[in-house]
């Protein structure tokens, strides 16, 4: 894992910028600049992922891979982490004005946590 993702899911997690920052050789300021933009590159990819599987949807596409998160079983130490970064991509596609819907999906490793939304035809 890069230090942009490990900065982001540290923050994600609820590390301290201080403790995030001894670990990294960053200074304050500097994690927020990383988590920030690896935040954005984040939810950019979601969205982007989103509108794609919307868009194969609409052309009647048989398969569509809507975005979505592995978050391991509970006893594992990554569902938190897992689940608050679910949380925040969904929360950050929201405020960018998509109406979500979550679904749920049983996995070998966990929970398959699905993000949907629909694109209105222009034909409607």
């Amino acid at each position: 894992m890069g230090r942009d993702q490990a900065v982001f899911r540290e923050r994600i997690a609820g590390a301290k910028l201080a403790d995030i920052a001894a670990r990294h050789d960053l200074s304050i300021e500097g994690v927020r600049v990383v988590f920030a933009r690896r935040a954005r590159e984040v939810v950019d990819w979601a969205e982007q992922a989103l509108l794609d599987a919307a868009e194969a949807e609409l052309r009647g596409e048989e398969r569509v891979q809507w975005p979505f998160v592995t978050v391991p079983h509970l006893a594992d130490p990554g569902w938190v982490v897992a689940h608050r970064e679910f949380e925040y991509v969904t929360e950050q596609l929201r405020e960018r004005g998509h109406a979500l819907e979550v679904f749920t999906e049983p996995v070998p490793t966990g929970t398959a946590m699905v993000i949907r939304t629909a694109l209105k035809s222009s034909s409607n």
